[in-house]
């Protein structure tokens, strides 16, 4: 509770006030914040702002396909330089380090861009209000669970997902099951032995479902 009013703290200052934001994930899996770096384990989780733009990572998603579409845009430009031609997929953020993963656990390649899409519009940096991190929205429990140091780093965090995902679909052998699990936690899952009723997870599986038929 310390952390989550330090950070709110943080964020509701005016932006001459932005510093530099450290975090560490502890034993537990809980993330701690500090303003000053306090050791090698403590990971730079926002630089210095400048201008009045909250820096996007802070930024509460909206669902408007009018923003999604902006932030596909903008994550093409900003990586169609580095992205090598996969599968006429070249025009696609990070599709080289996507199907990479994907060969490595024997994924479909669509099926990890379509979680890719779903969880984070291809913003490397986002952080949910839940905490979730990066490209494949990663807790900091399951982070630590598959030993992901740097979980804003898109070939890092991409890897650590694309396991995450295979172990569920090993599972669960079904992609609505593992889709169900990756939102709402395996034992969710398996205590409702089918995909749970919250709202929030069936809209989850539906929007990728769609995706992938699309």
């Amino acid at each position: 509770m310390r952390q989550l009013f330090f950070l709110i703290f943080i964020i509701m200052l005016p932006t001459s006030a932005w510093a530099n934001l450290w975090y560490v994930v502890d034993a537990q899996g809980q993330m701690h914040f500090s303003a000053h770096y306090q050791g090698q384990k403590w990971r730079l989780l926002m630089r210095s702002a400048s201008g009045s733009e909250m820096p996007a990572r802070f930024r509460i998603k909206r669902d408007t396909q009018t923003e999604l579409l902006a932030k596909r845009i903008n994550a093409r430009q900003v990586t169609s330089a580095n992205v090598e031609p996969v599968n006429n997929t070249a025009s696609k953020p990070f599709a080289k380090l996507i199907a990479q993963s994907a060969k490595r656990y024997q994924l479909p390649y669509h099926l990890v861009r379509a979680v890719i899409e779903v969880e984070s519009s291809y913003q490397h940096r986002a952080v949910s209000q839940a905490g979730a991190m990066g490209l494949m929205q990663l807790m900091p429990t399951t982070a630590k669970r598959f030993n992901l140091a740097h979980p804003f780093e898109p070939a890092a965090n991409i890897n650590a997902g694309c396991k995450y995902l295979k172990l569920l679909l090993d599972e669960f052998q079904s992609t609505p099951l593992a889709l169900a699990a990756y939102n709402a936690g395996e034992s969710a899952v398996r205590r409702y032995q089918g995909i749970p009723p919250y709202p929030e997870t069936r809209h989850y599986v539906q929007k990728v479902m769609a995706l992938l038929k699309s």
